[in-house]
């Protein structure tokens, strides 16, 4: 049968006045409009607008956060997650340790810290499926990335989530969708010169400020670089899908607040709980179940599609296998 009830439809949030106005222009590439929604996100965040780099994915924004630790020997991630997370310190040829998640799927901080080797290890800590995860024993005894990929209008308290070395996502699922991109907060405004210089090939000036004032075609690249910027056309959907991006959290709450109390009395089907004083975007309702594949399978039958959310990475042959029996046993459901 054919999927009528798809995981997630992406759907226009807004006019479209930013983005009819940049494809009138005749300025595509990294320019104001990248300025201005790297502002707008900045104050939604709490932090200063210059702490914010709009890059094409968020798996750029991970890979940049890791490049800014060049001291760092060791990366500490939780193997349920999308691959990108892990993807980021290998780019760098750094050495992974694959740590426990917890009952909230979220990375097990008992298991982090038994783990750490140095003060100069980095966890990288994802928020999965918009639930937040507890941090506050990892930032007192190391550093730490936030993978907010999931995570945009998640909190921890009064404060969102990410403000520092945070990485989010826009692509076509995530709360913000305009097809792909991502933004990294940094720790500090005196890291963006890096981290620009490295998303567009180590070019330390983009194209837009150096023909806005007299053309200079000579320039300096004192360092690799990848082409990881984001354009005024990507920025300019991004502004104009923004004015929704409150109601659409709003209702992912009342969703979710549905699927609680129709599917509370079903024994063999565990509930996501989203840790207590935190609250979550609900980006994904995430259920556990020992009957897993049958249900998928009835529920396709349906037409109710469904994903599953991750395998672990340390399963991957690429990885050395590294042992995991709580985060094996919610992958295979009992």
């Amino acid at each position: 049968m054919t999927e009528t009830v798809p995981v997630f439809r992406p759907r226009l949030m807004g006019q479209l006045d930013n983005l009819h106005a940049t494809l009138a222009s005749s300025w595509w590439g990294t320019g104001p409009k990248v300025a201005a929604f790297e502002a707008e996100f900045a104050g939604y965040l709490g932090v200063e607008k210059t702490r914010c780099v709009m890059l094409n994915s968020c798996t750029a924004a991970l890979h940049l956060a890791v490049k800014l630790y060049p001291d760092a020997e060791r990366f500490l991630v939780p193997a349920l997650t999308f691959i990108s997370t892990a993807w980021a310190p290998q780019y760098e040829g750094k050495q992974i340790s694959f740590v426990e998640v917890g009952e909230d799927l979220c990375i097990d901080q008992d298991d982090a810290l038994s783990k750490l080797r140095s003060p100069k290890d980095v966890v990288i800590a994802v928020h999965l499926g918009g639930h937040v995860a507890a941090l506050d024993r990892l930032q007192q005894e190391c550093r730490v990335i936030e993978d907010c990929a999931h995570a945009l209008g998640s909190y921890d308290g009064p404060d969102h989530v990410g403000q520092s070395a945070g990485c989010f996502s826009f692509q076509a699922t995530k709360g913000l969708p305009i097809g792909d991109g991502g933004m990294l907060v940094l720790d500090t405004v005196s890291q963006r010169g890096r981290v620009e210089a490295w998303a567009w090939c180590g070019i330390g000036q983009s194209t837009w400020e150096r023909s806005s004032t007299e053309y200079r075609w000579a320039y300096a690249i004192e360092d690799v670089g990848y082409k990881y910027r984001a354009n005024d056309v990507s920025a300019a959907l991004a502004l104009d899908q923004w004015s929704g991006v409150r109601s659409a959290v709003l209702e992912r709450h009342r969703i979710a607040r549905i699927y609680t109390e129709e599917l509370a009395d079903l024994p063999w089907l565990e509930l996501p709980r989203p840790r207590e004083g935190t609250q979550s975007n609900w980006q994904e309702y995430m259920v556990r179940t020992v009957h897993r594949d049958g249900l998928q399978k009835h529920l396709s039958e349906r037409g109710v599609a469904t994903t599953v959310h991750y395998y672990p990475i340390n399963l991957y042959p690429l990885w050395k296998r590294q042992e995991l029996p709580f985060t094996e046993q919610v992958w295979r459901g009992y």
